[in-house]
């Protein structure tokens, strides 16, 4: 639908250029005024539609600009975005990853605390199992949900 008028303004210029090669073949001074008066309704058809084409080009590339300024700094609205949203939310972990991950500075991997972190609790959780390993072994032979 938005190249409409350029394949209308290219099917106008044709048939203009047909007329035209038309009329210089003409010899009969009648035949050529009608064609003559013919085009002259396609000439102010393609005036109009030259206008129009291009207002829509003129109003398309305003719009492309402006949302293109989105894409000049884009890692900074993408920051901006993060940091307000995380900022709502009480999250600034969230911030840190995704300014970690975006710039790749001036920051700590906040999952890389997480990992250390669980590491701990995994950690933890298989020493405090340990010595109570074999009595749960036992355990699980009497009791089935408690098997290994």
């Amino acid at each position: 639908v938005p190249l409409l008028p350029v394949v209308f303004m290219t099917v106008t210029t044709g048939i203009m250029a047909v007329l035209a090669i038309f009329v210089t073949t003409l010899e009969d001074p009648a035949h050529m005024r009608l064609v003559l008066r013919s085009q002259n309704c396609w000439i102010v058809s393609y005036v109009l539609l030259s206008i129009l084409t291009t207002i829509l080009c003129l109003v398309c590339f305003a719009l492309g600009s402006v949302f293109s300024s989105f894409c000049v700094e884009c890692d900074q609205h993408v920051l901006e975005i993060v940091r307000t949203v995380s900022e709502e939310q009480n999250m600034t972990d969230l911030h840190d990853l995704a300014r970690f991950y975006i710039d790749g500075w001036g920051t700590r991997n906040p999952a890389m605390h997480y990992a250390h972190l669980a590491l701990q609790h995994i950690e933890l959780i298989t020493t405090l199992y340990r010595p109570f390993k074999g009595v749960l072994h036992d355990a699980g032979m009497a009791c089935p949900p408690l098997r290994p």
